[in-house]
């Protein structure tokens, strides 16, 4: 769908090549029907009609592709934000557990000398008895 919203201008100056050609189409049947005394038609004319129905389908096409490649860029944009968001607080979330985890290691260190303490001052008060 990129590919063919980026290559509208190609597709519209191929278009313009086929009407050209039409165009040219059209005056060279002209000129032999008319040099063979036989009712001439203008190609331009019977074709006219199914050449603006085409290109107005075309546009729509064109319209409608565009239309959608916003509207997928902008979810695309959207989910990119949600997803850097989302990044951002996984490594708030990590750096509070890592935060965490050095409060808990120190209040443990901090009990495991408070216990030695503890046992050193009893074997004081016991050996003072």
């Amino acid at each position: 769908m990129v590919q063919v919203v980026r290559h509208e201008d190609g597709l519209n100056s191929k278009f313009a090549s086929v009407m050209s050609k039409t165009d040219d189409a059209s005056a060279n049947f002209i000129g032999m029907a008319v040099s063979s005394n036989v009712i001439s038609k203008n190609l331009t004319q019977v074709y006219g009609d199914e050449t603006a129905r085409t290109k107005s389908t075309l546009s729509d096409v064109m319209s409608t592709l565009k239309t959608r490649k916003n509207t997928l860029n902008a979810k695309t944009s959207n989910l990119n934000s949600q997803l850097r968001t989302a990044e951002s607080q996984l490594q708030n979330i990590k750096s509070q557990i890592s935060s965490t985890q050095a409060d808990l290691a120190e209040w443990q260190r901090i009990k495991t000398n408070a216990s030695y303490d503890m046992e050193y001052y009893r074997r004081k008060m016991q050996e003072a008895v």
